[in-house]
């Protein structure tokens, strides 16, 4: 019985990771569950599921979350040290990482050293410290696995396969709440959040009505397989049945089909090579009506094109980009900010980078430290 901890216990990736392990009882157990400050369902998921080690990520939150597990034996730990700790020890097997920004940045390093399988759900590590992340596990010959559909589905396509024989890799896109739509001008926060596909969290939500989570997929694909950006190609496909295909200089097409179920890509994630019976629904091909493909429209969508380049330039872009899109959403979250008007926060704040070489790690976080407040600045600006 593999032991895995849950980092991000508490968001929609680790509600469906918990739901899996579940599913799967008698192959694999929850050793440590942490999430940010949802103390209430993280209370509730440890009484559940009595994992060894709970952390909550906020230092001050240490005593209450004590007090609300009450008599329950188990150990509690907080901050980013209580990640690492959890993430370390010598009885995991998987680490399954679904917490964005720096917190997520350094257990992952550390597992990576200690050679834990790391099931990837957080895209935006790999885009601002993908190449880090990267080297570091060749070094240690660590095993990272992504618990995203697109990037599962390369996994399964590309398999066995020279990644010099790929001639492209295509990632499909919903098109978000507004394909259909003409302007996006005075967009509505519960009109964005309404995904006409999947039940994700807020921030990816908003992502993929601006077409950015694509953006930040084509930046992880190079990352993680280390493509050049011009082998990377996105289509529209409003059916998200096939979650990505790769192209071989043979002209052959391999695609990858299912059902859009997060807990699909989870599952191969924590089960890879084998594969076991899941909870996801079969596709029945005799009801399948249309498979539409057309490519995005980047006037419409700036958010992609603005990835694209990133990428293109690379030397700290893409953490810029990726921390400027985090302070814009949140602000259309929190009703600071127009719709539209994210792009252009994340445009101005590319433009306004001044990129340095070699970026080591601390550099990084200094890039996106600087990102964050140079957006924030933007945003202020805007609302006086």
């Amino acid at each position: 019985m593999k032991k895995v901890v849950v980092l991000g216990s508490t968001g929609s990736i680790g509600r469906a990771t918990l739901e899996v392990i579940e599913h799967r009882k008698k192959d694999f157990q929850v050793f440590a569950l942490a999430a940010r400050s949802n103390l209430d369902l993280l209370v509730k998921q440890a009484k559940r599921f009595r994992p060894k080690l709970v952390i909550t990520g906020d230092n001050g939150q240490l005593s209450n979350l004590r007090k609300k597990l009450g008599a329950i034996k188990i150990s509690v730990l907080a901050g980013i040290d209580g990640l690492i700790e959890a993430s370390i020890q010598p009885e995991v097997d998987i680490v399954v990482m679904a917490m964005s920004g720096l917190a997520g940045v350094f257990p992952t390093l550390a597992a990576i050293e200690k050679r834990k399988r790391i099931a990837l759900a957080t895209k935006e590590i790999l885009v601002s410290f993908g190449k880090i992340i990267m080297e570091k596990s060749r070094l240690y010959n660590t095993e990272i696995l992504p618990i995203d559909s697109e990037q599962v589905a390369l996994h399964q396509c590309l398999n066995g396969s020279k990644l010099t024989e790929v001639k492209k890799v295509i990632l499909t896109a919903s098109g978000g709440p507004f394909l259909q739509r003409k302007s996006l001008k005075n967009v509505k926060l519960s009109d964005a959040l309404r995904h006409p596909i999947w039940q994700m969290g807020k921030k990816i939500t908003i992502d993929s009505a601006t077409l950015m989570n694509k953006g930040l997929e084509v930046i992880e694909t190079v990352r993680f397989w280390n493509f050049s950006p011009q082998k990377v190609e996105v289509l529209i496909h409003p059916q998200s049945l096939i979650h990505s295909m790769v192209e071989f200089l043979d002209g052959s097409i391999l695609a990858q089909l299912a059902v859009p179920d997060m807990r699909l890509p989870i599952q191969y994630a924590l089960t890879f090579p084998e594969r076991l019976p899941s909870l996801t629904a079969f596709l029945d091909f005799s009801k399948l009506r249309n498979f539409d493909f057309f490519r995005p429209d980047l006037k419409k969508f700036p958010c992609l094109k603005l990835a694209d380049q990133a990428i293109q330039k690379d030397n700290g872009y893409p953490c810029v980009l990726n921390a400027a899109n985090e302070i814009a959403v949140e602000a259309f979250l929190s009703q600071k900010l127009n719709f539209a008007h994210i792009p252009k926060i994340i445009a101005k704040t590319l433009a306004a980078h001044q990129p340095k070489r070699p970026l080591n790690l601390a550099q990084l976080i200094s890039v996106d430290k600087w990102a964050r407040n140079y957006a924030i600045k933007l945003i202020s600006k805007e609302q006086s």
